[in-house]
Order: C-alpha cells, then structure tokens, then sequence
C-alpha cells in the first residue's frame, strides 16, 4: 500500500512523449511531413473530443454520465485518461478503489504540479522562452531530488509535438484532479407529505429526488455518512490501517487514540503528526546522556554535567544539542588557556631558577645573539623565546575562562616588554616574577570554578 512517504511522485505524471513513440511505431521513422501532420491532426481532434468538443450529455461533455467512483465524477473520466495514458488510468482506478486518503492526496499534489508545468510552459510565447522554462523546471526538479527524464524528453521535441504533449497533459491532468476532488454531499430537500415531513436526495442516474428516510446520506460536516433513520449517528473513525504499519504496539495505540479523537481525515493524520514529534522528542530526552557522550566523548564529567544542563534547559532536543555544542567550543577554548597558563609558569619558573640568566640578560649580553653560547645559555634563550610565543593577545584571550579580567589586563602589560633580554637582571626577575604570580592565581580554581565564571545555563 502506498503512502505519503513513499508514493513516486513521478510515476503520478503523465508521461509527455508516450504518445508521441506510439506514433513513431505505427507510421515509421520514413513518415513525411504530410502524414505527420496528418497523425498529429487526428490526436488534435481526439483531444477536443475528449475535452467536451461541444457535445452535450455526460459531465465534461461525454453522453451518458453516471456517478462515479467518489460521488461526483463519471466513470468515463477513467476511460479519458486511458485514451491518452492506459497505465495511468489503471493507477487512478485502483487508487480510487482503495479509497487510500494519503495516497490519493500525494497523487493530487503531483498532477497538480505537472498540470501547472504543462500550463506555464504552454504560456511561453517563443520556443527560445519555452526551452528557458523547461530548464528552469528541471534545474528545479534536480534541486529536489525529482526525476527530470520528462523534462529532456519534452526538450527534445519539436515545437509542434510539444504543443501536442503540452495538451495532453492539461486534459488528462483535469480529469484526474476531478477524480481525486472530495466527494461532494447530494442534493437532499424536505418535503411534505400529508402530516408528515419527509427527506429525499437526488439521484443523478434516475435525474429524480427519491425517499431516502430511513437510508444512507452524507454528512458535509463529518465526511462521514450518516442515518437519517437512526437519528443521525456517524459511523465510527477508523484508523487506516498503513498508518499504523511497522509501529510499536504502545506508539501505534497513541497514534490510534489521536487520529480517532480529532475525528480522522486530514485532521486526523496532523493530530498523528504532532504527536508522533512529541514521541520522538520524549524518546531523545530520554536519550540525551548518550547523544552527548557521542557528540563529545573527550569531554570530562564535570564537563558533561554543564552540556546536559544546557541541553536539558531548551526548548528541545535540537536546540539543546545546538548550545551544547557551542559551550564545548567555549570549554575547549579554556581547556586550551589553561594548557597555555600552566606551560607559560613552568617556564617562566624554569627562567628565573637558571643560574644562566645574567649571561644571556642586560644591555650587552643580550644585544649579541651573533657569539657562540653554551647549550645551558642555548637552552635559557629558548625558554624566554618560547614564553614570548605563549604570552600573547590571542592566547591571553584563551584564558579568559582561567584568569580575571584584571590579571591579563596586567599580564598584558608586563609581556610586552618583560622578556626583552636587553633590559637589566633585576628588572628582568621582578617583571618574570609579576608574570608568575598572575598567571598562578588561576590554578588553585577547581575546572567547575573555573567554568561557572565563564559559562551560564540558559534556556532558548
């Protein structure tokens, strides 16, 4: 059983050059232009026929109409649409048979997509403009993910035969967007009879009102058909079947309970759909623990405990897991300032302990890198070198979520100049010193401590 998901759209289209190879079949590739013009005159005339051609009786201009499978159209709408389409219009039968509401729905919104196509390619004025219009369509299609095979077909037809097609496809789509239209309640009047007050509906095959007292009769306002006789109960709603397919029991019990409440139809099935969300983000509530240990599974458990706080905080699943993922930016951020911070102590420490320092610092020793120094002096230059890499502005901002404002404020201040190797000894330690004793005023700070100044909990 087709459903709302899984009917082929393209399938629902009439195809624009079937008619078109049936006539290469039966005149041959050597036709000449006059037979050609021939063959395409009588489909021109079949196509008037089918539209009404001025001739009275049925609906749509064919004798004989009788109530068709829905209540208002006609049987011979089917046998139109064989004319032109015999595949198409054993679809349309067997889906009118099934009385499958979704189903149905999807084929309308297809037809009614190809109809409009049909018609605004056929308003083009020149075949520069046509051409224009079926690739905009296609390049549309695509974007979609919809087959454009009939796109490329009609593109490489003549002028004529895609007149031809493009008439084909308005009539049959006319047909089948009758045959899909909700069914329409009779005609009903009341009448008196003697002392009594009776009820009678139209009959369209008889074309006379008839006693319907104690029969069927349609309900416009439910869509459900009624007994008169009973006093009017509806017949219950019925959950279709394929909506429930392949649903756990106690989800589809939901489902059914919904459907049935909003008195099924089209109402039914958006009342499903609400509550089908609601189940699916009741169920990654549920989940949320181990959506986040997949999502950031280098994250420590104090770490973890403030992402599911965020992510517990929105309004669902997807907005909580959209902030989660931008407070771990921000904790990886700190993470990554604290590495900085606890690199630029140990090694500022590491410069003020060597008992090198006063041969690799002041006015002279430290305005020729030119000499040959020892590996200890080697290594000293090194570490003052490598401290001026970390104590930067890009990294002082890293350890916003380590540090006070005040701290880098001044860390800023001293790095600047501090590890200038031209200055003298003495003020070289006293501004190393000042470094360290800003940069460890972060370290006796537990992560969480360090975290709760940097990150809150909101809901979005």
């Amino acid at each position: 059983m087709a459903t709302l998901e899984n009917v082929n759209g393209a399938s629902l289209v009439p195809n624009f050059n079937g008619g078109l190879n049936m006539l290469n079949q039966a005149f041959g590739q050597r036709m000449d232009r006059q037979r050609a013009q021939q063959a395409q005159q009588a489909q021109q005339q079949q196509i008037a026929q089918i539209l009404g051609g001025g001739q009275g009786g049925g609906q749509g201009g064919m004798p004989g109409a009788t109530p068709g499978f829905n209540g208002n159209v006609t049987p011979e709408q089917i046998l139109r649409i064989g004319q032109i389409d015999p595949k198409m219009a054993e679809m349309m039968q067997g889906m009118l048979e099934r009385n499958d509401k979704v189903e149905m729905e999807q084929a309308k919104a297809e037809v009614d997509r190809g109809t409009r196509e049909a018609t605004l390619i056929s308003n083009a004025k020149t075949p520069a403009e046509r051409m224009n219009v079926i690739n905009n369509l296609a390049a549309a299609a695509a974007a979609e993910n919809r087959p454009v095979d009939r796109y490329v077909e009609l593109a490489n037809m003549s002028p004529d035969q895609q007149e031809l097609e493009l008439q084909r496809m308005q009539v049959m789509g006319q047909d089948i967007k009758t045959l899909l239209e909700p069914p329409k309640p009779p005609e009903t009047r009341e009448v008196k009879k003697g002392d009594r007050i009776i009820t009678e509906q139209f009959n369209p095959q008889t074309g006379q009102f008839e006693q319907i007292a104690d029969a069927e009769r349609f309900n416009p306002n439910s869509g459900t058909v009624v007994n008169v006789g009973t006093g009017g109960e509806s017949a219950p709603v019925v959950t279709p079947p394929v909506l429930l397919q392949g649903l756990p029991p106690e989800v589809g019990a939901k489902l059914d309970a919904v459907y049935v409440a909003a008195g099924g139809g089209k109402d039914g099935i958006d009342a499903m759909n609400k509550m089908t969300d609601k189940l699916s983000e009741q169920d990654r509530r549920a989940s949320s623990a181990n959506i986040l240990a997949d999502s950031f599974p280098n994250a420590t458990p104090e770490e973890m405990t403030q992402l599911k706080s965020v992510m517990d905080a929105a309004e669902n699943t997807e907005a909580g897991l959209t902030r989660a993922r931008e407070v771990r930016g921000s904790q990886r951020k700190a993470q990554k300032g604290k590495q900085f911070q606890g690199r630029a102590v140990s090694l500022l420490k590491k410069i003020i302990e060597n008992p090198q320092l006063n041969d690799v610092i002041g006015s002279l020793e430290g305005s020729f890198d030119t000499r040959l120094f020892s590996d200890a002096e080697a290594e000293l230059i090194a570490d003052i070198e490598e401290a001026g890499n970390i104590l930067t502005a890009d990294n002082f901002d890293l350890m916003t979520g380590v540090l006070s404002e005040s701290d880098i404020s001044i860390l800023k201040n001293l790095s600047s100049g501090g590890l200038n190797r031209k200055r003298t000894e003495e003020r070289f330690i006293s501004d190393v010193q000042g470094m360290i004793d800003r940069l460890s005023t972060g370290n006796d700070q537990s992560t969480s401590e360090q975290q709760v100044g940097r990150f809150t909990v909101r809901a979005k």
